[in-house]
């Protein structure tokens, strides 16, 4: 009854404006950060080997 709850209500809503305003901000310069940094290599995709081909492979191997 009064201005006082709107004035509560309205800090609030200013403080949860504010936090979601920070949180972007963060998420952005931690992109630039990441992004002004040197290319990360990818890494070399690794040959799969079954049991069966390194038993054929001992097999044919000379005696």
């Amino acid at each position: 009854m009064g201005v006082t709850p709107f004035g509560l209500f309205l800090a609030c809503a200013c403080a949860i404006v504010n936090f979601g305003l920070v949180d972007t901000f963060k998420r952005h310069a931690d992109d630039v950060s990441r992004r002004s940094g040197p290319p990360v290599p990818r890494p070399r995709p690794r040959r799969r080997r079954t049991l069966a081909d390194l038993a054929a492979a001992g097999a044919n191997a000379p005696p």
